[in-house]
């Protein structure tokens, strides 16, 4: 069904999924994707919790693939969950991973800025001095214009 909309529709949801939406991953993905490096299993170790351990891994592998935080239900994850949990974490059960309340997570997701690697993909590039100095009567012209309609 349809729903007739005044906004300008550029993509389908299928495709607005495909780009904002958990990853979908095969076996081949999951192979590919949830393959830590020793500097990622520094991270893990670093974390209190094994649950929060688990589900930094999760996180780990999604950035990789859509260089983006999540937050999801368990439930929707539980294919990558337990291949994590077989390769990284044997012995532990899917029904002992806990959700993550929200600070918990935002640590978790703060640690990727002090990983060097994501850090590159994180941050933006800074403006070399040249083109600082070049920008800024432009950003001057615009900010005069605006404080003089005040």
């Amino acid at each position: 069904m349809s729903v007739k909309s005044r906004r300008l529709s550029i993509l389908t949801l299928k495709e607005i999924d495909d780009l904002y939406g958990l990853p979908h991953f095969n076996d081949e993905d999951r192979c590919f994707y949830f393959d830590l490096s020793a500097d990622e299993m520094g991270l893990m170790e670093a974390i209190h919790t094994r649950s929060a351990a688990v589900h930094l891994a999760l996180q780990l592998g999604y950035f990789k693939a859509k260089r983006q935080f999540f937050a999801y239900p368990l439930e929707a994850v539980q294919d990558d969950l337990n291949y994590i949990l077989q390769k990284y974490f044997p012995g532990m059960g899917l029904a002992t991973v806990k959700e993550l309340s929200k600070p918990t997570r935002l640590d978790n997701n703060g640690s990727f800025f002090n990983y060097t690697i994501f850090a590159t993909l994180i941050t933006p590039p800074r403006l070399n001095w040249n083109k600082k100095r070049s920008a800024l009567p432009c950003c001057r012209r615009i900010r005069f214009l605006f404080c003089a309609k005040r």
